[in-house]
């Protein structure tokens, strides 16, 4: 059982680019990467999911207070787990409750993202 004082890192791990969306009401991560992250369990939950195709799906599990690292900044940031093929490129999907966590502007326009 994970000791309730840490947190996890993926320090370990580059995770490269992800996909920050402005419509995802929550942050995913794909069961791969949180298994190479070698995390000892995921919290379980409920949590059912509609997809873009109109497709439910469950998790599989969720993870609380992860560090990441985005640049030079570290962050808390809550995930939940969902067995899907992720796009290499970009494996993790950031969504609405990331943003403000890193006081994040986007310019849409200019097409930046500012943290």
């Amino acid at each position: 059982m994970k000791d309730p004082g840490s947190s996890y890192s993926s320090s370990d791990i580059d995770l490269g680019h992800a996909l920050c969306d402005l419509g995802a009401s929550i942050n995913l991560i794909p069961l791969s990467i949180f298994e190479k992250l070698q995390i000892e369990e995921a919290q379980p939950t409920k949590i059912a999911l509609q997809l873009a195709d109109r497709s439910i799906v469950r998790s599989e599990g969720k993870i609380e207070d992860f560090l990441l690292k985005v640049d030079k900044f570290i962050l808390f940031v809550d995930f939940i787990i969902l067995d899907y093929e992720a796009n290499m490129k970009v494996p993790i999907i950031l969504g609405q409750p990331f943003l403000p966590t890193g006081r994040t502007l986007i310019d849409v326009h200019q097409r930046e993202l500012t943290m």
